[in-house]
């Protein structure tokens, strides 16, 4: 008998609907597609017999039980644009080889389906729960997180719990955010066209120029902002070619403090600690408007830092003006902290194997609470296309996901 019944059915709709941010309307202050995302989840909560939430667009919950504290489980319907060399529809949701092929498929759909089946096993079993079950569903990670800074100060947020969009086993520690604009000064005439990029926290794979009439295109490889190592930057190609054709000092400090080879050290930014390891940096997008090329970075720096530290180095190195657009504080929860040994018991009853704490660049909403860490989907040594084409679930990990969310649920609710 299937424990989780139209599970994967559910899930393909879900994937079908293209939930990328789009213009505001009113009630859907992220575009009509991330709010249909949040109806369609809303909808199927309450027909599992939940108590369902709509937080005014911005965001929403579903509920179950009757406890003073509640536990949390944080995930966003929004997913990023599908960018380009996808060999399946990236809102097709094509099944094939046992994998479920969409944008979304990883981050983050199928955990928020997945934490929502692990209750609905539950409360069909006739648990019932100490604390208060609580799923809450943003609709802006990929773009600022307003979704959760409105959703904080309109509805109490959990007393603990955990965000299933980064790896198990536990990721208790996650690097700060700073994402800034560089605004530089170019006065190279011959200069019409320079871009590429389209979202800061995305390696672009797509970018170009046109000097003195002539258009260059270039090819990049797309990878999550905060592991910019496993893509290749189609900006950093772009600038080493255009500083070859001109002698505008904006552009080779560009090419030489944002995409030359070593540029961190450079900056004067190499730098890293114990606890969670490396600063990087992604240049995510370049545009060029009224005579500036505005650089749009994603940094992430060790836990150890503070924010004012690393803005600082910037602005030292960057003879430019620079504005902070998105600030996240670094996340860590000790690994003796009861929330953490439950989790990796549940991990460890399901999979077999021994649990442990790692760090992230990456940041996810268990960093919008003191006691909440991210937990899953990734399993250890999974390929992970998050950010990249051919985004996929593998069906076996889905349900092995939601058993160890059961598991987890269970001794924690």
């Amino acid at each position: 008998m299937d424990k989780y019944p139209v599970m994967v059915e559910n899930l393909v709709k879900l994937l079908q609907i293209e939930s990328v941010m789009g213009e505001p309307e009113p009630g859907m202050p992220f575009g009509k597609e991330t709010y249909m995302a949040l109806k369609f989840m809303l909808e199927l909560g309450q027909s599992f017999g939940f108590v369902a939430k709509d937080v005014d667009g911005y965001a929403g919950h579903i509920e179950w039980g009757i406890g003073e504290q509640v536990f949390g489980v944080l995930v966003h319907l929004d997913v990023v644009p599908a960018g380009e060399n996808w060999s399946y529809p990236p809102f097709g949701t094509v099944i094939d080889g046992g994998r479920i092929y969409a944008r979304g498929a990883m981050d983050d759909k199928s955990p928020a389906i997945a934490a929502l089946y692990a209750a609905k096993r539950l409360k069909e079993e006739g648990f019932s729960p100490g604390r208060k079950f609580r799923l809450i569903m943003g609709l802006n990670e990929e773009n600022g997180w307003r979704c959760m800074e409105y959703y904080s100060r309109h509805e109490r947020m959990p007393d603990l719990g955990f965000s299933p969009d980064a790896n198990f086993p536990v990721i208790n520690r996650e690097k700060g955010v700073l994402f800034v604009k560089c605004f530089f000064e170019v006065s190279d005439k011959n200069l019409t066209e320079c871009g590429g990029g389209t979202r800061v926290n995305m390696v672009p794979d797509r970018a170009h120029f046109v000097y003195g009439g002539i258009r260059r295109d270039f090819k990049g490889i797309s990878a999550h902002g905060s592991q910019p190592h496993k893509g290749e930057n189609a900006i950093h190609k772009m600038m080493a070619h255009l500083k070859d054709l001109t002698a505008n000092g904006a552009i080779h400090v560009i090419y030489e403090l944002l995409c030359s080879e070593g540029f961190l050290g450079k900056l004067g930014m190499d730098l890293s600690d114990e606890v969670s390891g490396q600063l990087t940096i992604n240049l995510g997008r370049l545009d060029f408007e009224g005579g500036k090329l505005i650089a749009s970075l994603d940094i992430r720096y060790p836990v150890t830092f503070k924010k004012e530290e690393v803005l600082g180095m910037l602005e030292k190195a960057l003879p430019a003006p620079i504005e902070v657009i998105n600030f996240h504080r670094p996340l860590y929860v000790p690994e003796d902290d009861e929330l953490i040994k439950k989790l990796l018991a549940a991990y460890k009853k399901v999979t077999g194997k021994e649990g442990y704490c790692v760090g992230i660049g990456g940041a996810t909403y268990a960093r919008t609470m003191e006691r909440c860490v991210a937990f899953g989907p990734i399993f250890p040594d999974e390929e992970s296309r998050i950010h990249t084409a051919d985004e996929y679930i593998d069906i076996r990990n889905l349900y092995l996901m939601t058993d160890i969310y059961y598991e987890a649920l269970k001794s924690l609710l």
